[in-house]
């Protein structure tokens, strides 16, 4: 196959009840064994059910990712908000206007859990960057209160003329 073919991609329309983790893992280690560059796309996670379970899933499932990591050279999500689909079931890591749901938390905590596994430059620049982002997050969010509240009417800036 090598030489041939370059990588395989696995879409990811994981739901909690099929595949199973195992299942799924399974595939994965019989695509990692090709010796192929693996791609993991479309992912999501669906769930008819309370979102504990999907959030367990995700956590078992990331966590192979993350573990797996010099295997992939590709991850992507199938969308990123629950708003822009036509699907359901709520299966990304953002809601409403963006907001982060209990699975982007989950993501970020093993990543985070990898990053301090490791010492070399790249994580340093990677936590880095992270903070960042949480720095920016933070930004956003107060942003957004101010926002609201000037809209409410609670106070006005007005320019002054000098």
């Amino acid at each position: 196959i090598l030489g041939i073919i370059d990588g395989i991609a696995m879409q990811s329309h994981i739901d909690v009840r099929y595949p199973s983790i195992s299942v799924y893992k399974t595939a994965f280690e019989k695509f990692v064994s090709s010796g192929l560059d693996i791609q993991i796309t479309e992912f999501e996670i669906t769930t008819d059910k309370d979102i504990s379970s999907q959030i367990e899933v995700l956590k078992d499932i990331f966590q192979l990712f993350v573990d797996n990591a010099d295997k992939i050279s590709s991850f992507t999500f199938w969308d990123t908000s629950d708003t822009l689909t036509w699907r359901s079931n709520k299966p990304f890591i953002f809601g409403q206007g963006y907001q982060p749901k209990e699975g982007y938390y989950v993501i970020l905590e093993i990543a985070k859990s990898a990053l301090n596994k490791t010492d070399d430059n790249k994580s340093d620049n990677i936590r880095d960057e992270i903070n960042k982002n949480n720095e920016i997050k933070e930004e956003v969010k107060y942003e957004r209160e101010f926002d609201n509240l000037q809209k409410k009417g609670h106070f006005n800036i007005k320019e002054s003329s000098s």
